[in-house]
């Protein structure tokens, strides 16, 4: 081999050999440029917390390292303070062992073929899943409801936990949460029910009956914001916030609605000693037929603790 060849090559290997550790800041708080990265250490479990968050945005990067070895163990991200995306899980020897993917509730495993109670679990999201397709049909079903394994959780004897947590005893019941996808991924929490560990129903639980449900496409945030420019709110009531909520159906009263609001900022505040008021403007909308219903003026009240 060509001498200039062989150093070319060493110095190629040596590149990728730095640039694949991480580099682990002491513990503090550092701000450079945008970003804002804070450093915890957690002797008690033998662990180091790194979180980045880029200024101006809801998305926060997060690694864990074993503070000993200084390997990475955990590594993902979190938006608007829930796991996002793929989150990646290595083993103490920093191999890939396993990983989440939080937008489509996906839980794949490298190195063992199964988790504690992984057969419980997909038995209760089968279930889960079948009881909102009986409400709402395979095709809505399909195309607009996910999972929201962030907020979906498990109750087992003195102990809890969120759906990919792995418990250390049976689960007894389920707290199960959906949301609605839109098309541009935006997606926003609407059904809750509880199931036992047979997967049935809570006495106490339900499932509420939409009737304005239809089958085509759902709208978009880009065309909520442009009923909404029509329809009484500005450009000066940027950001807004969206929500969807179930109404009661005047005419059926076993049986709700789906709308789809617009929130803007606050445009008046009062204060009143231990709390303030805020008015904000806010459209709401069939979200099935980009149809507008009304405008009203809310008030947000929020208490003061001191």
């Amino acid at each position: 081999m060509h001498y200039k060849s062989f150093l070319t090559i060493i110095f190629l290997l040596l590149l990728k050999l730095t640039f694949a550790q991480h580099i682990i800041r002491p513990e503090g708080k550092y701000v450079i440029g945008d970003t804002i990265i804070e450093v915890k250490v957690y002797k008690e479990d033998n662990e180091i917390r790194e979180f980045k968050e880029i200024k101006g945005t809801e998305t926060e990067f997060y690694n864990r390292y074993d503070l000993n070895s200084k390997i990475l163990r955990e590594e993902g991200k979190f938006y608007k303070g829930y796991w996002s995306g793929i989150v990646k899980f290595y083993d103490a020897k920093g191999k890939l062992e396993k990983t989440i993917d939080y937008d489509n509730s996906i839980k794949t495993l490298f190195k063992k073929k199964k988790e504690p109670f992984d057969e419980l679990f997909t038995k209760i999201k089968s279930k889960a899943d079948s009881l909102l397709i009986q409400k709402f049909g395979l095709h809505f079903f399909e195309n607009h409801v996910i999972q929201n394994t962030n907020q979906s959780y498990y109750y087992a004897s003195g102990t809890s936990g969120s759906w990919f947590e792995v418990p250390n005893y049976k689960p007894y019941e389920f707290l199960m949460r959906y949301d609605i996808k839109l098309k541009d991924g935006e997606r926003f929490l609407v059904y809750e029910f509880e199931l036992d560990s047979n997967g049935n129903l809570k006495k106490e639980s339900s499932i509420k009956t939409i009737s304005n449900i239809k089958n085509n496409i759902l709208l978009t945030i880009k065309s909520a914001d442009s009923i909404a420019l029509l329809n009484g709110l500005t450009e000066k009531d940027k950001p807004f916030t969206y929500e969807f909520e179930c109404i009661i159906d005047s005419l059926q009263k076993s049986k709700y609605y789906l709308q789809f609001s617009i929130t803007g900022k606050p445009f008046e505040r009062k204060n009143n000693g231990s709390e303030f008021t805020e008015y904000c403007c806010k459209i709401n909308l069939n979200p099935f037929t980009n149809e507008f219903i009304n405008k009203e003026i809310i008030e947000i009240i929020t208490i003061v603790c001191h």
